[in-house]
């Protein structure tokens, strides 16, 4: 499972603070009573893990509280709290008075075991080149420096080097490293290079695949027999699949194109999704089974009153009023019950959450089905991938773990809060998902397993090869 503290370094990585501003040491107390309450009240995951005893002081030995060192030490209290969907950030206000922007390192790196290489292209320095310091100190001294933090032991193995990449700006930045301009020495390369912030944000090019930019991409490989359809999100809002409709009217395009071309082999592309609506998963995978499930998944909630609701300023990533507020105080008081069963408000009528899943009648069938799944396959993705596996005995699961549990997750609605003295933004997502039924050897708390592990390798990497596709395309059919 991913851990709470990996939330924090993604968002993160999106803003900071100056190193040079903070608050006062009261004023970041303050700050961190009402996050520890509002965790504990409202995680429906973090509460139990979360010590019931007032929090402790943090903050004591100090007079000011830089928000890198804020940040850093409310991580290091969490830094064993497995709690999904939760994030931090910075409204727009703060980004702009403190030109957080200049703070972070700026170039996307990709990092195989302890080594890292440019995930990008910087002017005469190719992509994939291997950098070797930064403003002076070696990559390993760096890294080394990231020992203490969450997730920091881990370093060397396949999911900590995907968080690595995502997060190594963060945890550069809370190491108190960071600052521009940034002088680097790649190997290989005599001269140094000296890196001035751009305004814009580098390309990650391994990520900036052609069918990873839509949210339905598919393309057909004829002479293979093999049709390729990635899904990369399950949120249909702002896009041109906005309706259930339209979103409907591509798969049944997709399935007749396939039929007209007579392909045997689907590959299915979830390492870019991130997740989003789960009904609309469970409607999408009844393309694709081949019997009936009856998924038995359920919800909870510790809370059905929002604790320190003044501060809260969004429901879902918008921004929401009182009345929206109310709103959802009646949706918890409705659907879920009166009393608490072992600290939970149990969803009121689990039977009317119950999904019957049938085989869509009169579509294409395809011979065999490969799911691709990674890191970054995530909530309602590896709810649509678990469908698959248990509706379908010609699934087969390629690639490596899932970032998100395959047994459920927090999620359902999250509510934004921001704090009152330091300003930052917080998610909370009050509801737990437990999936049911789960695929057989599904461990408590891991991500859904490949069937067949295939790992990218530093030759394809920098050749711009796509190893899991390609390994899967080139499978005996």
């Amino acid at each position: 499972m991913k851990k709470f503290i990996a939330y924090f370094f993604l968002c993160v990585s999106l803003s900071a603070l100056s190193t040079h501003e903070g608050i006062s040491s009261a004023a970041a107390e303050r700050d961190f009573r009402v996050m520890n309450a509002i965790f504990a009240r409202s995680h429906a995951t973090a509460f139990r893990q979360i010590p019931a005893r007032e929090a402790p002081l943090l903050f004591s030995d100090v007079k000011v509280v830089s928000i890198p060192l804020f940040l850093s030490r409310i991580l290091t209290y969490y830094s064993s709290l497995h709690a999904d969907h939760t994030m931090v950030g910075f409204p727009p206000e703060l980004i702009e008075k403190y030109n957080l922007k200049d703070r972070l390192f700026p170039l996307p790196l990709k990092f195989f075991g302890e080594h890292a290489f440019l995930d990008t292209r910087l002017a005469e320095i190719p992509f994939g080149a291997e950098l070797t310091s930064i403003n002076g100190k070696s990559i390993p001294e760096i890294l080394n420096s990231f020992r203490s933090f969450p997730r920091g032991k881990e370093l060397n193995t396949t999911l900590a080097s995907y968080y690595l990449s995502e997060q190594f700006s963060s945890w550069y930045f809370l190491s108190g490293e960071a600052g521009a301009p940034w002088h680097l020495q790649f190997f290989g390369i005599d001269k140094k290079v000296k890196f001035l912030t751009p305004r814009g944000v580098p390309v990650r090019i391994s990520t900036n695949r052609e069918y990873w930019k839509p949210i339905l991409y598919s393309m057909f490989m004829d002479k293979k027999k093999v049709a390729y359809f990635a899904i990369n999100s399950f949120i249909p809002a702002g896009t041109a699949y906005n309706s259930m409709e339209k979103w409907m009217e591509y798969f049944g395009a997709f399935n007749t194109e396939s039929r007209m071309r007579g392909a045997k082999i689907l590959i299915l592309d979830l390492r870019a999704n991130r997740g989003g609506v789960m009904p609309l998963a469970a409607s999408s995978a009844s393309w694709f089974i081949e019997n009936k499930i009856e998924d038995r998944s359920t919800s909870r909630v510790h809370t059905r009153l929002l604790p320190y609701r003044e501060f809260a300023v969004a429901i879902n990533g918008q921004n929401a009023k009182q009345k929206d507020f109310d709103k959802l105080e009646d949706f918890l008081a409705r659907d879920f019950s009166d009393t608490i069963k072992n600290g939970y408000f149990e969803t009121r009528n689990p039977e009317a959450r119950f999904v019957s899943l049938h085989p869509l009648e009169n579509i294409y069938r395809f011979e065999k089905i490969y799911v691709l799944i990674g890191p970054q396959t995530y909530s309602a993705a590896v709810y649509f991938a678990r469908l698959l596996k248990l509706a379908n005995s010609h699934v087969t699961l390629v690639g490596t773990q899932t970032g998100s549990p395959g047994d459920g997750h927090s999620a359902e609605t999250l509510v934004t809060y921001r704090l009152p003295e330091s300003g930052i933004f917080f998610d909370v997502p009050l509801a737990r998902v437990e999936f049911s039924p789960l695929v057989p050897g599904q461990v408590k708390g891991q991500g859904l397993m490949p069937d067949k592990e295939v790992k990218e390798t530093l030759d394809d990497f920098r050749l711009g090869r796509d190893t899991v596709l390609e390994t899967v395309v080139s499978y005996p059919h």
